[in-house]
């Protein structure tokens, strides 16, 4: 199936902004990240979120289709308002900043104002459907990046096997599934982003949340394994919790560990540590830490009795 005459000429026409003389490619590459976006399930609604998902997805095309290092994302999802089938909605009480300012917002001012944009009702429709999805992502590449064409069929692919990834790993521990192994930078991937996201790319322990629009790099959660990955080979989703890089060492290392109520235990040899420990751990001690929505991406039980008993320092 075609996309209409009528979304076709949308994308070939973007008002896209020069720099020297040269188009920048920030709106088409934001529509790539929103195509990945519908590949997963997550624009049923119609809701295109400004949120972490986004931001990967954005970086990833980025790299694929320029020679610079980062975009910022920030940018087309504002500016795409000037296209007839984007709009933003506001945040209640931020109407009339969103409809009244003029100039570039940062990152995070449009995580503030902005709740999330809406396509047009057509666009939306057609783009629930996977064809229109292939279809629509080619005439993107041949109207703005031609000659980066299998790079972007690249991405495309390690996304399909990602999302492949993700659906087996949401469902180990379900009677008949089995554990099959993939790639290391699939599974990885696969296993961050099903972990973070559970959290809302939230520490679990100290409850920062912090993104910069950049991509994945730029997350400060990380998706830490509860049994080693290396002793266990199991991505399973309760198999993980989403730790800030100290956190992370400190419960690898296991200076503190989460008791069956999923509460914070603090190991006695933290107090043999050289540096302020109190200030990472003591303020959380015996804290029940923050979980996802979604019981069953919450830490499970068997894992949690392996850390203490193989990683948690008890005496």
């Amino acid at each position: 199936m075609d996309p209409s005459a009528q979304i076709v000429k949308w994308l070939t026409s973007l008002r896209v902004g020069k720099f020297k003389g040269e188009p920048r490619p920030h709106k088409p590459v934001l529509l790539l990240a929103v195509l990945e976006v519908a590949e997963r399930g997550q624009l049923s609604a119609n809701e295109v979120r400004f949120d972490p998902a986004l931001f990967e997805y954005f970086g990833e095309y980025w790299k694929a289709v320029t020679d610079e290092a980062v975009g910022k994302v920030q940018y087309p999802f504002w500016h795409l308002a000037s296209e007839p089938f984007w709009s933003l909605v506001p945040r209640a009480g931020f109407e009339a900043t969103v409809s009244g300012t003029r100039t570039s917002p940062s990152a995070r001012q449009v995580s503030e104002w902005v709740r999330c944009a809406r396509l047009a009702p057509a666009f939306h429709e057609a783009l629930q459907d996977p064809a229109v999805r292939d279809r629509i992502r080619g005439i993107l590449v041949a109207a703005y990046f031609p000659e980066r064409k299998g790079r972007v069929e690249e991405i495309r692919r390690f996304e399909q096997s990602v999302y492949r990834y993700t659906q087996l790993i949401r469902k180990l521990g379900e009677p008949g599934t089995l554990y099959q192994a993939a790639p290391e930078h699939v599974r990885g991937t696969a296993f961050r982003r099903v972990v973070t996201e559970a959290y809302d790319y939230t520490c679990a322990v100290s409850g920062v949340r912090l993104t910069l629009s950049a991509g994945a790099t730029y997350q400060l959660v990380q998706a830490a394994h509860i049994h080693d990955w290396s002793a266990s080979h199991d991505d399973a989703p309760q198999n993980g919790i989403a730790l800030s890089p100290n956190y992370h060492w400190l419960f690898e290392r296991g200076l503190f560990t989460l008791d069956e109520r999923w509460r914070v235990q603090v190991s006695p040899a933290s107090r043999e540590c050289v540096g302020a420990t109190d200030d990472l751990l003591a303020r959380y001690r015996g804290h029940q830490v923050r979980l996802p929505a979604d019981p069953d991406l919450r830490p499970g039980e068997a894992y949690l009795a392996w850390h203490r008993a193989n990683r948690f320092l008890a005496d």
